[in-house]
């Protein structure tokens, strides 16, 4: 059984970001990592949450391992997976209450949880929603793109017409599939009826050929500038599996703005997307509240890993 204090990380075992994070806490000694895996509870992790005359007693327990929220120095929501019920269960409408249950025991843990949370995930939902961080940053004072989100295919159509180059992307992830940006052509200005099926993003291409990835960790700002030649990459960097990635730094008033939107987000890290205007001026694109960041210190030597577990294990 590892000792306390603890650090929670909400992700499989065999996510890669987060075993390279885990080995380094447990390397500097300072806390015990524990990966928590939702999807064991209830079947192979029991829970109990005493309220009365006495202490507030929180307690998860997976075989061995005893979580006591009191025990807890942080936690980290990276991939969380969720509360399966039991094999014998095969009513789908008791699944569905059991799901609920659980869900509501974990959510409970999770607020009650007097410790630093990377992040909260009452903070993260809201602020994965990409039209959300729109509004957010542009009431900070970034430059966004003109942007319109609909499922009015003749919205989009007179949308794609007042600007040369327009892309288009999804609201939310696709599982682990990477789907790419894309510009608006000639096939996708035929199929725009299809848009009726569902929300789509529809921006302005900024001009340019460089991006900016900006790591928040804490209240500390790690800048890269990335550039490729890839042809397809001039409009999505991830396209290049060899971008090249640059150390680089903000200028005081966009660090401020940066450092501003992820307060009013109640945000403890997250990865930011600028692109450059061809006069080098930043324009937001997008932030991934649990992104990947490791990348970025292999080519750029930024001490990214160091101050993440910094921020998971500091008083």
């Amino acid at each position: 059984m590892p000792q306390a204090p603890y650090v929670l990380i909400f992700a499989p075992p065999n996510d890669g970001h987060a075993r390279i994070v885990y080995d380094e806490i447990s390397r500097q000694k300072r806390c015990a990592p524990i990966f928590v895996e939702l999807d064991r509870y209830p079947d192979a992790m029991q829970s109990r949450m005493r309220v009365g005359s006495g202490d507030l007693e929180l307690v998860f327990e997976d075989g061995a391992t005893r979580i006591s929220a009191g025990d807890v120095r942080s936690f980290w929501w990276r991939r969380p997976s969720q509360p399966s019920p039991s094999a014998a269960i095969s009513d789908p409408k008791v699944q569905r209450y059991v799901r609920k249950e659980c869900r509501s025991v974990c959510d409970s843990f999770l607020s009650l949880l007097d410790c630093r949370k990377v992040n909260n995930p009452d903070a993260e939902r809201p602020a994965e929603n990409k039209p959300f961080q729109l509004a957010v940053a542009r009431q900070v004072g970034l430059e966004v793109p003109e942007t319109l989100i609909t499922n009015d295919p003749e919205a989009a159509r007179a949308f794609c017409t007042e600007s040369s180059r327009v892309i288009y992307k999804q609201l939310t992830n696709f599982g682990q599939r990477l789907v790419d940006t894309r510009l608006v052509d000639d096939e996708v200005l035929d199929h725009l009826d299809l848009a009726r099926l569902a929300p789509v993003i529809f921006q302005e291409f900024v001009e340019g050929r460089d991006h900016l990835r900006v790591n928040v960790i804490g209240e500390r700002v790690f800048a890269a500038r990335l550039y490729s030649d890839h042809p397809g990459a001039h409009v999505d960097w991830r396209l290049d599996p060899l971008v090249k990635i640059e150390d680089s730094r903000l200028d005081d008033g966009l660090e401020a703005k940066v450092l501003d939107f992820m307060r009013r987000l109640g945000l403890r890290f997250g990865a930011i997307d600028f692109r450059l205007r061809k006069d080098g001026s930043p324009v937001f694109l997008e932030l991934n509240v649990s992104g990947q960041f490791l990348f970025v210190e292999d080519d750029t030597r930024q001490p990214l890993l160091d101050a993440f577990v910094e921020e998971l294990t500091g008083e």
